[in-house]
């Protein structure tokens, strides 16, 4: 089973709406996956209340100590792909989210206070010891033409390089496609499958799915 974790202290850089389109994507994909919302806000799981789809299905937890049951659960259910979706309130959830990650990931703003707030996610991946699994995803960037990376972005990534971070190669873009499928219950790629916002999707899962499964055979 391979599980990913998304961590993060800043509210609104859009944990839950990455762990829904990961998660979409990789039952698109065939694979059997489910996610254990441990946000009190559970943003996740009102999407899965919402969501007509019986797959990805989703689970509530909030207790960091019960995290690590649900995921044996889940691989002895042939779980192929977990997600865990955390809060950025609490540490001890956050802590134990990274430990079981084969890849953790971390979305962040161009907005400043996004970027403040990465130390608490590094000393977290430090203290598990998962430096090299840890990622940052650019997100809710300024869209210009397709494949056309902005001044934003790239002062973006270069910004986080020169701190030391490993930054995910695909980007994600401010487009009302994410928002609009996630209010009925759906994902971009459900419900505009040749929008960019799906393109964007399916491209980080492809490279998300490669990455978690180089760790895994390493």
């Amino acid at each position: 089973m391979l599980t990913i974790s998304v961590i993060g202290q800043k509210g609104g850089d859009g944990k839950s709406t990455l762990a829904a389109h990961l998660s979409a994507q990789a039952s698109a994909a065939g694979l059997l996956t489910a996610c254990i919302d441990a946000d009190p806000q559970k943003t996740l799981h009102a999407w899965f209340e919402r969501r007509e789809a019986e797959a990805p299905q989703v689970t509530r937890e909030t207790d960091a100590d019960e995290l690590r049951k649900l995921a044996r659960r889940a691989a002895a259910g042939g779980c192929d792909v977990l997600l865990i979706d955390t809060s950025g309130r609490a540490e001890a959830t956050m802590r134990e989210a990274a430990d079981l990650g084969d890849i953790i990931l971390t979305p962040v703003t161009a907005d400043r206070f996004s970027v403040e707030t990465l130390p608490v996610v590094q000393k977290v991946v430090r203290f598990v010891g998962k430096d090299k699994r840890a990622w940052l995803v650019p997100n809710k960037l300024k869209p210009l033409g397709r494949d056309v990376v902005g001044r934003e972005e790239r002062e973006l990534r270069e910004g986080l390089a020169s701190q030391g971070w490993q930054v995910a190669p695909i980007s994600l873009h401010r487009l009302d496609d994410y928002t609009k499928a996630t209010n009925d219950g759906r994902v971009a790629q459900e419900m505009a499958p040749e929008g960019r916002a799906a393109d964007e999707v399916r491209a980080l899962w492809a490279w998300v799915h490669q990455e978690a499964r180089a760790h895994v055979q390493a």
